[in-house]
C-alpha cells in the first residue's frame, strides 16, 4: 500500500533524515506516533497541530495510521522523502514552511495577566500549572502547594531558579538537576515548564545572556540522563531553535499581534501545554514583566 500525503517537515528534521536511514516505531498514542532514527526522535502527528519542534505534521493522519496499522516496535526506513513501514509506505509531499519571524512588538502586561488568570481559572488538579498563582500572580502558596506532591516539590526549585536566572547566581545547575524529569506523563511537568521558559528566552537574546546560557547548557548536559527520550528531544529542539507553531501563536497574542487564545497551548496533552504556558509566563516575569501587583 502506498499513501501520498501532504506533510510539513521542519528544516531541522529534513537535515537529520538521510536517505536509507532506518529506525523504529517507539510509541503510538492518541496524539500521534513517535519514531526513532538513530538518536533522533520524530513525531508524526496531524497537520491540525501545526508545526511542532520534532514533528512531521501530515494531512489525514488518523486515516494514514489506520491504513498502515502502525504499532510499537515496527521498523521504518526513510528513503526519497518516503517513510517505509512493514504494511505500506508514506510518500511525503513536502510543503514550504514559513520560518519564525522576528517579533517587532513586546509583550503587554495586560495580556500576560490575562493569560495567567485564564491558566489559574482552569483549576487543574494534576500537574503543576496552578503554580501560576504564586509564581506569576503573586498569590499565597498554601492551597496550591498542597494540591499535589508535584506542586510541592516543584515550587521551591522554581523559586530558586527564577532568582538564579534573574541575578546570574550559581544555583541554576542545582535547580535544573532537581527539576528535569519531575512530574508524570510523556513529557514531565517541570520539563514542560522549562521548555516554555526556553522559548521566551529566545525572544530576548540580549537579556540575562550569561544566566540563560548556563540554563541551556545545564539542560543539554543533563536531559538525556534525567528525563525520558521524548521530553529530552523536545528540550534539545527548542534550545537549537526549532519552531513551535502553537507556542508562537500564544506569543503573538501576548504581544497583541493577534487575539490571545491560550487554548492554542492548553489543548496540547492533558497538562503539557498548560505547563508550557506557565513556563512562558514565568520567563516573562524573570525578564521584567511583573503582573503580580
Amino acid at each position: 500500500m502506498e499513501i501520498e500525503i501532504l506533510a510539513c517537515v521542519p528544516k531541522e528534521i529534513r537535515e537529520i533524515l538521510k536517505c536509507g536511514m532506518t529506525g523504529e516505531v517507539i510509541m503510538v498514542n492518541s496524539s500521534g506516533i513517535y519514531l526513532r532514527f538513530e538518536e533522533q526522535i520524530v513525531f508524526l502527528c496531524d497537520i491540525t497541530w501545526g508545526l511542532v519542534p520534532i514533528g512531521i505534521a501530515v494531512d489525514g493522519f488518523k486515516k494514514m495510521a489506520k491504513q498502515l496499522c502502525l504499532e510499537e516496535g515496527q521498523s521504518v526506513t526513510f528513503r526519497d522523502n518516503t517513510l517505509i513501514f512493514p504494511k505500506g509506505t508514506v510518500q511525503l509531499q513536502m510543503e514550504e514552511i514559513i520560518p519564525e519571524k522576528e517579533c517587532l512588538r513586546q509583550p503587554e502586561k495586560r495580556y500576560i495577566k490575562q493569560a495567567a488568570m485564564e491558566v489559574a481559572a482552569l483549576q487543574k488538579e494534576r500537574g503543576i500549572s496552578m503554580l501560576v498563582e504564586p509564581l506569576v500572580l503573586g498569590k499565597k502558596t498554601n492551597t496550591v502547594i498542597q494540591l499535589n506532591p508535584y506542586c510541592a516539590k516543584a515550587y521551591p526549585y522554581l523559586v530558586k531558579l527564577m532568582n538564579a536566572l534573574s541575578h546570574a547566581e550559581g544555583e541554576i545547575s542545582y535547580c535544573v538537576d532537581k527539576m528535569l524529569g519531575l512530574g508524570t506523563g510523556l513529557t514531565p511537568s517541570a520539563d514542560d515548564v522549562m521548555l516554555g521558559m526556553l522559548y521566551v528566552f529566545r525572544k530576548f537574546p540580549q537579556k540575562y545572556s550569561q544566566s540563560v546560557c548556563s540554563f541551556k547548557e545545564n539542560i543539554l548536559e543533563l536531559c538525556d540522563s534525567h528525563t525520558n527520550q521524548v521530553s529530552s528531544a523536545y528540550l534539545k529542539a527548542i534550545i537549537q531553535g526549532a519552531y513551535f507553531e502553537r507556542m508562537e501563536q500564544v506569543w503573538n497574542g501576548l504581544c497583541g499581534m493577534e487575539p490571545l487564545d491560550i487554548s492554542k497551548l492548553t489543548q496540547v496533552g492533558s497538562n503539557s501545554g498548560t505547563e508550557m504556558l506557565l513556563g512562558m509566563l514565568v520567563a516573562l516575569r524573570i525578564c521584567g514583566y511583573d503582573v503580580s501587583a
